[in-house]
C-alpha cells in the first residue's frame, strides 16, 4: 500500500479564519486503510472459528436469509473473502497507476475535465451541512479497455469482454475532499468499543438522519477504505451491486438496511474470476458442513510441507517415517548393507541422504525432488490436494480444514521467507497456491521449521552487526529471513504451536554455533501466552560449551523451551574428484557405544564423558586406551579448529 504525498496538500473548502486551506491527510488514510483491513479479517474469522455460535449464526441469517440455500451463501461469502484476502502489502514489483495510465495527457485532461467525478471528488464548492449524494470515494482500475473493439461492437452494456487484467499495475483509491474535511471535523473516528456504544444511546440516530439505521453512522474512513479496497487485485476485484438489481426505492446499496433487503452473498458483486458456484446440484454440498468435514479429515495428511519451484509456492505431504531422524542413520540405507558393521560400504543414495539439508525429513526431500521432476503444483498422489482443484467451494471448505488440523512444515530459506512481507520470493500476480498461501496462514495453528544450513550461516549470523566483515547476498538474504521470523510469527494471529529444529551440515560439533546470537532474536515470542514454542537443538559438546555463547545449565536460560537431541553420527562427505563418501564423525557423547558394550544408559555415559571433560581428561583417549583397534576416532577431533571460535 502507498500513499501519494499529495495527500497532505488536500485543498478543503471555507477551513476557518486563519486555518490552512489544505488537509495533511496521509497519516489518517494510513490508518483507515488498517483498520479497514483488520476489520475484514476479524469478520472472516468470526465467521470461520464461531460457525456453532448462536449470535454470529444470527447475524448471518439476519443478511443472508434462513432458506435452503442458508449454508451455499454462508461458504460463498467465506470463499469470497479467502480468495481476495486483503493484506497489508503491496503486490511484488507493482507498477503505480499514476505512472502508466496518467502518461496519456488526454486521458489526463479528460479525468479532471469539469464535471468529470474525479473533478467533483476534488473540488472545494461544498457545504458540510448539505453534503447530499456526493461521492466519497471511488477507485480506478488498471485493466486495459479495448475501447476501439467496444465501440465496433456497438458499445454493450457488459464491457467485462473488454477488458485485460493488469495484476501489475497497482489500482488508484482516491478520497474525496469533502469526506476528508468531515472526518477531520469529527476528530478522525474510529470504530471501537465507545463509538460502538453510542450507536445504541437515543440521541444517535438524530446525528445521523441521513442514514438508513443508527449503526450506519460508523462509517467512517476505515469502512470508506474497505468498500473501495474490495475493489482491487488484493481485494477481490468486486463490483457494487448494479441499479437494476437493487430494491425498489433505493438509490443506491451501502447501508445496512439494503444488505438486509437483498440477502445476496455476492452484495457488492463480484467479476467471474472470484465469483463461487454454490454447487447446488450436488449432494455433496447440500450434506451438513459437519459431515463434509469429516470426510476431509480423513483426507488431508497431517503435515504438509511447503516449499518453491520456480517462484511459486508448492505442497506435498510429509511421509517422514519413524527412526528417519536415528542418529545412527540406519533407516537412510538404500540396500541391506549393515551400517554398523560396514561403515564404508558403497551406497550413493546412502551418501546423498546423509547430506540431506532437510535433515529427518530426508525422505520427505526425495518425494519432493520427484514432484518438481514432475512439475506438479501439488503432491500428485495425495487426494487432498486433488481436492484443490475440483472447483472454489471445495477449495474454500479443504484450505480451512488444512489451516485447523496440519501442521505446516517449512524446510529451507527460500520457504521461510513466505511468512517474511514483502520478500519478493513469490511471483508477483494470482495463482492458485498464493491463494492458498492467503487463506491458509491467517488461519494456520501448527508450523515446523526445520534447517540444516552451512556454519557459515550460523557465523553469518554471528557477525551480523560487525560492518568490516564482507557478507554474499545469499547470507545476506539469510539474515534478513531469520531476524524477520519473529515478526512474521507475530503476525500468525491464529498460530497455537511453533517448533523451530536447527543444526548445520558438518561435521564439527555442533558447539561451534553461538545460540545466544541465532535464537535471542525469537525470545520475545515468549511473550505470547497462547503459543506453545519449543526449539530443537543438538547437545551440546562439553568441552566446548561456553555460557556465553551457548544455553548450559548453569548461564541464563532463554525465554523459550529447549529440548536436546543427538545429532547424526553419519555423514556424507565429498571428496576432491567430486565423489561422495561417508564417514563416522559422532558429537557428544563421542562413547555412546559403551551404551551397548557394558549395559549403560545414555544418560550415564553422557555423565561419565561430561564428568572427564570437566576434569581436564580426554575421555576418548582413555577409550582408545583400553580398546585402541575398536574404531577411528572421530575426524573433527583433529580437523576441525575452534581456536577462532
Amino acid at each position: 500500500m502507498g500513499v501519494d504525498g499529495s495527500c497532505d496538500l488536500v485543498g478543503i473548502g471555507n477551513p476557518g479564519e486563519g486555518l490552512s486551506p489544505f488537509l495533511m491527510a496521509t497519516d489518517e488514510i494510513k490508518k483507515a486503510m488498517t483498520e479497514g483491513i483488520t476489520i475484514a479479517e476479524n469478520a472472516f474469522n468470526v465467521m470461520k472459528d464461531n460457525t456453532g455460535d448462536k449470535h454470529v449464526a444470527d447475524m448471518l441469517k439476519l443478511i443472508l436469509g434462513e432458506g435452503a440455500d442458508y449454508q451455499s451463501k454462508s461458504d460463498t461469502v467465506k470463499t469470497m473473502m479467502c480468495n481476495g484476502r486483503m493484506k497489508q502489502k503491496g503486490l511484488p514489483d507493482v507498477k503505480l497507476w499514476s505512472d502508466e495510465l496518467m502518461k496519456d495527457t488526454k486521458y489526463l485532461t479528460m479525468e479532471l475535465e469539469p464535471g468529470s467525478l474525479r473533478n467533483k471528488c476534488y473540488a472545494v464548492d461544498y457545504d458540510l451541512g448539505n453534503i447530499g449524494t456526493r461521492t466519497i470515494a471511488f477507485r480506478t482500475g488498471s485493466d486495459f479497455f479495448n475501447k476501439g473493439q467496444w465501440f465496433k461492437d456497438g458499445k454493450p452494456k457488459d464491457k467485462s469482454p473488454y477488458l485485460k487484467e493488469r495484476p501489475d499495475i497497482a489500482f488508484s483509491i482516491d478520497v474525496c475532499a469533502w469526506f476528508l474535511h468531515r472526518s477531520l471535523n469529527l476528530g478522525w473516528p474510529r470504530i471501537d468499543k465507545d463509538r460502538i456504544t453510542q450507536t445504541q444511546q437515543p440521541g444517535f440516530k438524530g446525528g445521523v438522519s441521513d442514514f438508513a439505521t443508527p449503526v450506519d453512522g460508523l462509517r467512517n474512513t476505515g469502512l470508506a477504505m474497505l468498500h473501495e479496497l474490495t475493489h482491487t487485485h488484493q481485494g477481490g476485484r468486486l463490483i457494487d451491486v448494479a441499479d437494476e438489481n437493487l430494491p425498489e426505492g433505493t438509490p443506491s446499496c451501502y447501508g445496512w438496511k439494503c444488505a438486509q433487503d437483498l440477502k445476496d452473498p455476492t452484495n457488492s458483486g463480484l467479476n467471474m474470476d472470484t465469483l463461487v458456484d454454490p454447487q447446488l446440484e450436488s449432494k455433496f454440498f447440500v450434506a451438513p458442513a459437519e459431515i463434509r468435514r469429516a470426510i476431509y479429515v480423513h483426507l488431508i495428511p497431517d503435515q504438509i510441507h511447503l516449499f518453491l519451484h520456480e517462484k511459486e509456492l508448492r505442497l506435498s505431504a510429509c511421509v517422514q517415517r519413524d527412526e528417519d531422524g536415528d542418529p545412527d542413520c540406519i533407516k537412510r540405507q538404500s540396500n541391506e548393507t549393515n551400517l554398523l558393521t560396514d561403515p564404508h560400504a558403497s551406497d550413493p543414495i546412502y551418501a546423498l541422504r546423509l547430506r540431506s539439508s532437510w535433515g529427518s525429513h530426508w525422505r520427505c526431500e526425495e518425494s519432493v525432488m520427484r514432484m518438481r521432476e514432475k512439475d506438479c503444483e501439488t503432491d500428485c498422489n495425495i487426494a487432498a490436494m486433488a481436492l484443490l482443484l475440483v472447483c472454489k467451494r471445495m477449495f474454500t471448505d479443504v484450505a480451512e480444514m488444512m489451516a485447523d488440523i496440519a501442521a505446516f512444515q517449512i524446510n529451507d530459506l527460500d520457504a521461510l521467507r513466505i511468512l517474511v512481507p514483502q520478500s519478493g520470493v513469490l511471483k508477483s500476480g494470482r495463482s492458485f497456491t498464493s491463494t492458498l498461501l492467503n487463506c491458509v496462514l491467517p488461519s494456520l495453528k501448527e508450523l515446523d521449521i526445520s534447517l540444516r544450513l552451512p556454519l557459515s550461516a550460523y557465523d553469518a549470523l554471528e557477525n551480523a552487526g560487525n560492518s568490516t566483515g564482507s557478507k554474499s547476498s545469499s547470507m545476506d538474504h539469510w539474515i534478513s529471513t531469520w531476524t524477520g521470523l519473529r515478526p512474521a510469527i507475530e503476525r500468525l494471529s491464529k498460530l497455537r504451536r511453533l517448533r523451530i529444529w536447527l543444526d548445520h551440515g558438518e561435521r564439527c560439533p555442533w558447539s561451534m554455533v553461538n545460540e545466544r546470537a541465532v535464537l535471542s532474536p525469537l525470545a520475545p515470542l515468549s511473550n505470547n501466552l497462547n503459543l506453545d514454542i519449543s526449539i530443537d537443538l543438538p547437545k551440546l559438546h562439553p568441552k566446548w560449551e561456553k555460557p556465553d555463547r551457548h544455553f548450559t545449565e548453569d548461564s541464563p536460560p532463554l525465554a523459550l523451551t529447549i529440548h536436546r537431541r543427538y545429532r547424526q553420527r553419519y555423514h556424507g562427505i565429498e571428496s576432491s574428484d567430486a565423489s561422495i563418501r561417508v564417514e563416522y564423525d559422532p558429537d557428544f557423547p563421542i562413547l555412546h557405544e559403551l551404551a551397548l558394550m557394558k549395559d549403560m544408559t545414555m544418560e550415564e555415559v553422557e555423565e561419565i564423558e561430561r564428568t572427564s571433560w570437566k576434569k581436564g581428561e580426554d575421555p576418548y583417549r582413555e577409550f582408545l586406551d583400553r580398546w585402541p583397534h575398536h574404531v577411528d576416532p572421530p575426524a573433527w577431533v583433529w580437523e576441525c579448529t575452534v581456536s577462532a571460535r
